[in-house]
C-alpha cells in the first residue's frame, strides 16, 4: 500500500513539475514577445500554460524529425498525454460546475472569462487524449513493422 502511494505521489509530482515548467516557459515567452493587455490574472496564467505546452510539443516534433524519439520515451509521453487529459477534464468540470448552476438559476453567465477558460481546458483535454492515443498507435505500428521486417529475413539453417 505504501509503495503505491509513493508511486502515485512521485508521478503526480512529475506531472506538477511538467505543468509548472510549461507555465514558466509560456510566461517567459508571453513576457518576452507579446504586449499583453490582459487584465484577468487567471486567463493570463492559462494562456501562459497553453503557450508553454505548445512550445514543448514543438520541441518534441523537432526531436521526432531528428529521429531521437525512442519507443520507451513515446510510451511515457502517451501515458502523460492521457493523464493530462484526465487532469484538464477534471479541472474544466470543476470550473464549469458553478457557472452551470448559476446559469440554470438566473439564465446568465456571470464570469464569462471562466467559461472560456473551462471550454479551453476541455478542448485541451480532448487534444491531449487524442495525442496520447495517436502516440500509442504509432509506436505499436512501428514495432509491428520492425517485427515484419525481422520475420522476412530468411533463416540461416535449412531443414
Amino acid at each position: 500500500m505504501t509503495e503505491k502511494l509513493v508511486y502515485a505521489t512521485v508521478h503526480y509530482a512529475a506531472l506538477a513539475m511538467f505543468l509548472l515548467s510549461c507555465w514558466g516557459a509560456g510566461r517567459w515567452i508571453v513576457g518576452r514577445h507579446a504586449e499583453t493587455g490582459i487584465r484577468d490574472f487567471w486567463l493570463c496564467q492559462a494562456l501562459s500554460a497553453a503557450i508553454g505546452t505548445g512550445a514543448f510539443i514543438c520541441a518534441l516534433q523537432l526531436l521526432a524529425i531528428a529521429g531521437l524519439l525512442l519507443p520507451p520515451f513515446i510510451y511515457a509521453l502517451a501515458v502523460l498525454g492521457m493523464l493530462m487529459a484526465a487532469v484538464l477534464a477534471l479541472g474544466s468540470v470543476a470550473l464549469a460546475e458553478p457557472l452551470v448552476a448559476t446559469y440554470l438559476k438566473t439564465g446568465e453567465v456571470p464570469r464569462f472569462p471562466t467559461a472560456i477558460l473551462s471550454t479551453g481546458m476541455m478542448i485541451s483535454a480532448f487534444l491531449s487524449l487524442v495525442c496520447g492515443v495517436l502516440l500509442r498507435n504509432v509506436t505499436l505500428a512501428r514495432q509491428e513493422a520492425k517485427r515484419l521486417v525481422y520475420l522476412a529475413i530468411p533463416s540461416a539453417r535449412k531443414g
